[in-house]
């Protein structure tokens, strides 16, 4: 049966399937408005995270979003959007995220998490569940650091538009303890051409 896209996210409220997990679900809104802000922000958590969500094509245009999104001190970006297969697209994707530094990247297809150039988790390329979850454990403090150290970073960010926030009444992350282990950087292995071509779409 299928249902309407806002039935499927009252669904998705109501449930308990995502209790203590933040969300970024895209909904079709008409408001009869003959005017509309058209553009992007990010909110802003009591805790001082900053998290902004993008849509996959986003990450590969020339002037992506984050790059002014992480001026504004945004540390996580979602980009929870699936897109096709392409041949050898994975090391695209993950070198678009190392080449994308000083701040904290999560993305779906190929779920990954990637702080400061440094993949920490990772999902399957391909997989036939209906979902698939990864998690990381990581300190947030390293992309400031990280970003602090680097006197052109802060010469630009001095400089940028001021992008649009919403303030969340919520703390997102948890107080870091030293005894917390946090999670390692990967050794990623990739498939080879011919892999790709006997698990992807035929």
């Amino acid at each position: 049966m299928v249902h309407h896209s806002w039935e499927c996210l009252k669904e998705i409220l109501v449930g308990d399937w995502t209790d203590g997990i933040l969300c970024s679900i895209g909904m079709p809104v008409i408001n009869g408005s003959e005017y509309v802000h058209f553009g992007y922000g990010y909110m802003k958590f009591n805790d001082n995270v900053r998290v902004a969500a993008e849509v996959c094509e986003e990450l590969f245009v020339p002037v992506p979003p984050h790059t002014e999104l992480s001026l504004n001190c945004v540390q996580v970006f979602m980009n929870a959007s699936k897109s096709h297969h392409q041949l050898r697209k994975l090391d695209i994707r993950l070198s678009a995220f190392r080449t994308i530094c000083h701040r904290l990247i999560l993305v779906d297809e190929c779920c990954c998490v990637v702080i400061n150039e440094d993949v920490v988790a990772k999902g399957s390329q391909f997989f036939v569940k209906d979902v698939e979850v990864v998690v990381a454990q990581v300190d947030l403090d390293t992309v400031d650091s990280l970003r602090g150290s680097i006197s052109s970073f802060q010469e630009q960010a001095s400089a940028a538009a001021v992008v649009p926030l919403v303030r969340v009444q919520y703390n997102l992350c948890r107080s870091f303890k030293h005894q917390m282990p946090l999670s390692s950087p990967l050794k990623i292995t990739y498939h080879s051409p011919e892999q790709e071509i006997t698990y992807g779409p035929g």
